[in-house]
């Protein structure tokens, strides 16, 4: 899946910033956000640390990229697959269950902590 690129090319950085969410995700659903260092994140994305201030500006940004990732940007995705689970439900309504797993289970996983 990696490529060997020049970093200085526009598909080399989308690569990388792919890199680093994918690398991320994994982690924080591994090991949860706190015990999840930049470092762990850029290693197992094989780019430079300063590759996620360059795309996030922090931790904290690379986190929310991570869930606008896995829950889709607002409205439009969200909507578009809650239009998908009510055809679904035909003429009943959409049972919680489902709501809170399409909606937050990814998010849980996310930050959920193993000690």
């Amino acid at each position: 899946m990696a490529r060997t690129a020049d970093a200085s090319q526009p598909d080399a950085k989308i690569d990388a910033k792919t890199r680093i969410l994918d690398a991320a995700e994994k982690l924080f659903m591994e090991n949860g956000y706190a015990a999840t260092s930049i470092r762990m994140i850029t290693g197992a994305a094989g780019v430079p640390v300063a590759l996620v201030n360059y795309h996030f500006g922090s931790k904290q940004g690379l986190m929310e990229a991570v869930y606008e990732r896995a829950l889709g940007s607002r409205g439009g995705s969200r909507v578009s697959y809650l239009d998908k689970l009510e055809a679904e439900a035909g003429d009943g309504p959409v049972p919680v269950e489902v709501l809170v797993d399409a909606f937050l289970s990814t998010a849980l996983r996310l930050t959920r902590r193993d000690n």
